[in-house]
């Protein structure tokens, strides 16, 4: 199971990635706003965790929250943010280039969720939060 912080990733990429989204069955469109108890409840146990926010570190993550380090994709270092292509002003590939090569978003997701798939492959878009 995977929980992410962007709904442009929900569904579609993750099950052609082999993974299930925790919300999938949400059909409202745009961001979703959930409590943070709600997440919690849901996503404690998930697998992975893509796109958390702004944090580059774990320990950043941790400072913000504690509670992150409850999460099982947090404790089992499976937190990735799509942070790779960023530059020195903030400016990130993946919301204007991701758009035009979704090939290259799938193939980051399957490399993440199954390594043994794409051994060679190097992560793209994005990156795992140290």
């Amino acid at each position: 199971m995977v929980s992410t912080g962007r709904r442009e990733l929900r569904g579609d990429l993750i099950a052609d990635a082999g993974a299930a989204y925790l919300w999938a069955e949400d059909a409202s469109t745009g961001s979703l706003a959930l409590d943070f108890e709600v997440v919690y409840e849901q996503a404690l146990t998930a697998d992975y965790w893509l796109n958390p926010g702004i944090w580059t570190s774990r320990e950043e993550m941790l400072e913000a929250d504690e509670r992150f380090g409850d999460f099982a994709a947090f404790q089992n270092g499976n937190v990735y943010n799509a942070t790779s292509r960023t530059t020195p002003a903030g400016g990130n590939d993946y919301r204007e280039g991701g758009v035009l090569n979704p090939q290259l978003i799938l193939a980051d997701l399957i490399s993440i969720f199954h390594p043994d798939l794409l051994p060679d492959h190097e992560l793209f878009y994005f990156e795992r939060v140290q």
